[in-house]
């Protein structure tokens, strides 16, 4: 059960971090380089994240 509820506020904290970041592409980026640049670094945080977490949901 500790480990669900860690599990989860690790979760909710990643989800921060993106909405984060994605703020700071808002603010120091241009219009045209919103998008690709929200996607590429939302795309990346996912990937870093997903595979740790598969691995820990088996175990």
């Amino acid at each position: 059960m500790w480990r669900l509820r860690t599990r989860n506020v690790l979760i909710r904290l990643g989800s921060v971090t993106i909405i984060q970041i994605s703020t700071l592409v808002v603010t120091n980026t241009s219009l045209y380089h919103l998008p690709m640049s929200s996607v590429e670094v939302w795309g990346s945080i996912t990937l870093q994240q997903c595979p740790s977490l598969s691995l820990e949901r088996w175990d």
